[in-house]
């Protein structure tokens, strides 16, 4: 799978790999978050999004429904997180499959947020809805 993707963009690697059981890429046939589970807790506890400062700028969260890795539920709570912290979050989902492609279903919508921020309008609010 390595060889396969190496020299493919992100769009093309998720393309020729889109639906392929991450179970299938693992030893032992664990997902990654089992594996992540297992050998990573410290060191994925200590950068989770969530637990440290609100970060003092425009915030997007897009989390697809059907991401493999990462919770929808997840997603949804960081930025419950952010906003009873009293900040303006812009929550979208989508129906990306997997975690790669949920992030290509968010595309254009990280543009559209991208471009209205550095344009200087206001940071769009979806804490009312969460």
């Amino acid at each position: 799978m390595v060889a396969e993707t190496a020299d493919k963009c992100t769009v093309q690697a998720l393309l020729s790999t889109a639906f392929t059981d991450g179970k299938s890429l693992t030893k032992n046939g664990e997902s990654f978050p089992e594996v992540i589970d297992e050998n990573f807790t410290d060191i994925v506890d200590r950068q989770r999004l969530g637990k440290a400062e609100v970060p003092d700028i425009p915030l997007l969260v897009n989390h697809s429904r059907l991401d493999d890795v990462i919770s929808f539920d997840q997603g949804k709570e960081l930025a419950s997180t952010w906003c009873r912290a009293g900040h303006k979050v812009a929550f979208e989902d989508n129906l990306g499959p997997t975690h790669l492609g949920g992030y290509v279903a968010a595309l254009p919508r990280i543009e559209t947020f991208t471009s209205r921020t550095f344009a200087g309008k206001a940071p769009l609010d979806s804490c009312w809805r969460l």
